[in-house]
């Protein structure tokens, strides 16, 4: 048993397990969440900036030169980086 969880109940080795799990294979799962918001198909998605809270998680997506912030936990929302599509001012 690893010493960050022996000490732990039950609960709490559960939720290490299911985060780390989460964090290690969920890129392609958020790339597929993310296709329909971003007009990109899955394999075209970079995911970075992985953030996992207790009700929702977030992530950005960049895909053809343009990056979206995402977040949801049965569907992805996803707004364009406003900074980087904002048009220069003159």
């Amino acid at each position: 048993m690893n010493f960050m969880t022996r000490d732990m109940p039950s609960i709490g080795r559960a939720t290490v397990l299911s985060l780390t799990v989460l964090l290690g294979g969920c890129a392609a799962d958020l790339a597929r969440a993310s296709s329909p918001a971003t007009g990109c198909k899955p394999k075209e998605i970079e995911i970075t900036d992985v953030s996992v809270g207790w009700a929702e998680t977030s992530w950005s997506a960049s895909c053809r030169g343009m990056t979206f912030y995402c977040a949801g936990e049965t569907g992805a929302t996803c707004s364009p980086d406003r900074a980087a599509t904002a048009a220069p001012a003159q």
